[in-house]
């Protein structure tokens, strides 16, 4: 794994990790550990997502395949 930084571009939807100085892998805020990765985008507090909706980007959710509706 190499050393990253929490710094978001235009595409918000990366995940981005950072080692500290103990070498432990620490997502950055907004994103959840899978594996030894960064990849599962948390929706949390006010921004929870609904029972047919899906965490796209953290605190973003989108409707399941099949539903519609306002987001």
């Amino acid at each position: 794994m190499t050393l990253g930084t929490c710094l978001f571009g235009q595409d918000k939807a990366q995940p981005c990790s950072l080692h500290s100085e103990s070498s432990r892998l620490v997502c950055c805020s907004g994103w959840g550990q899978l594996g030894d990765e960064c990849l599962t985008p948390l929706c949390e507090g006010n921004f929870t997502c609904k029972e047919n909706e899906v965490c796209v980007r953290p605190n973003e959710c989108r409707c399941r395949h099949g539903y519609f509706g306002a987001s």
